[in-house]
């Protein structure tokens, strides 16, 4: 079994943390990052979209609507040059390799839904629009 949070394969028992209101399996050095819980119910290995449709109401499922909008680039570097960070400065702050925060701004490459996730958050910007808004 691999830590949920670090991928490294766990040794022995794995320990359960509640991490921002997931509850995760993680290795002995993840153990901080959360708070250790005991679980009274056994997790599936797999979790599955069918396993989780009755917690999660139709309705509210919009995020595959969302796109990655045509200008990211710009809009990453638009926002880091307003946090007055150089491109060092703010891949040592994500990081992230200078040689993909380069290749972010001129639109090289496009982030996946992590590396979005963790732009949006530290430039405080979407990255993800609505179709009709690109």
């Amino acid at each position: 079994m691999n830590c949920e949070v670090c991928g490294n394969p766990i040794h022995g028992e794995p320990q359960t943390v509640l991490i921002e209101g997931a509850s995760m399996r993680v290795c002995g050095n993840c153990v901080k990052l959360g708070t250790k819980i005991t679980e009274t119910v056994p997790r599936p290995s797999v979790v599955t979209s069918r396993s989780l449709a009755p917690l999660i109401p139709r309705v509210d499922i919009v995020e595959d609507e969302l796109v990655l909008r045509d200008d990211f680039g710009t809009a990453i570097k638009e926002a880091r040059e307003e946090l007055g960070l150089t491109q060092d400065e703010f891949a040592m702050k994500l990081n992230e390799r200078v040689s993909l925060i380069k290749h972010l701004e001129t639109g090289k490459i496009k982030p996946n839904d992590m590396l979005a996730a963790k732009l949006e958050r530290f430039l405080k910007i979407d990255l993800y629009v609505s179709p009709e808004y690109d």
